[in-house]
């Protein structure tokens, strides 16, 4: 008989990283002057969206990605660098204990998040010294050619993005191919906008939640970190 493995699938902004590590990461760059300044106005109208509650994530996502078009990585590990400062002040150590006591049940931690790897990196190295280690990522990647960023997206499991409702479809797929029991199950986010990766698992967390996801929650009785 096989044996069904369990996990615990955990978002990043706003659930392990208590604030959205791109407007971190843009709030960096206006600073030190890493972003071209034709994007400044656009950026600062997406994080009013943000803040009332409005915003398109992917269509947010697909323009800020295009900040690095023409860039090497070397150039966006510096750029992080400047950030490991701002994400270690926000990194939610409640959450990091218990996904520690899900680990040694069994579970597998799997990052779950819309932004790129090389971000989503940045939350594993903080994490390493307080005894938690990822067994996977499930997030987005930014295609490289010729050593420079292009300002695009690679396509995983077909889907265009790991958001909202695609970050649902990639776990089920990744469950699927790892012999998962979502049943068994967790998952951790902060936002509405994931409630579809809430509602496929049995049980699900709320973390820092948005206004939205806090009265959902509260109506179907979830768990609250």
């Amino acid at each position: 008989m096989v044996k069904h493995l369990k996990a615990a699938f955990v978002d990043l902004d706003g659930t392990l990283i208590l604030k959205p590590t791109t407007f971190l990461m843009f709030k960096t760059g206006f600073r030190k002057g890493l972003i071209p300044t034709h994007f400044k106005k656009q950026l600062l109208k997406i994080m009013i969206f943000n803040k009332l509650g409005v915003l398109n994530y992917v269509k947010f996502s697909t323009r800020a990605v295009q900040v690095l078009q023409g860039k090497t990585p070397k150039f966006l590990k510096t750029w992080l660098s400047m950030l490991e400062d701002d994400f270690s002040s926000f990194l939610n150590k409640k959450l990091v204990s218990k996904l520690k006591q899900l680990k040694k049940q069994g579970f597998l931690i799997i990052l779950a998040t819309n932004e790129p790897f090389e971000i989503a990196s940045i939350a594993d190295k903080l994490c390493k010294p307080l005894g938690l280690t990822f067994n996977a990522f499930l997030c987005n990647k930014l295609e490289l050619k010729n050593n420079r960023f292009t300002g695009r997206i690679l396509n995983y499991y077909n889907q265009p993005w790991i958001a909202e409702d695609n970050k649902a479809r990639v776990i089920e797929r990744f469950a699927f191919e790892k012999n998962i029991d979502l049943q068994k199950s967790f998952a951790f986010t902060d936002s509405f906008r994931d409630v579809y990766i809430l509602k496929i698992v049995g049980n699900p967390v709320v973390v820092n939640p948005d206004f939205r996801l806090w009265l959902y929650a509260k109506l179907k009785g979830w768990e609250m970190l």
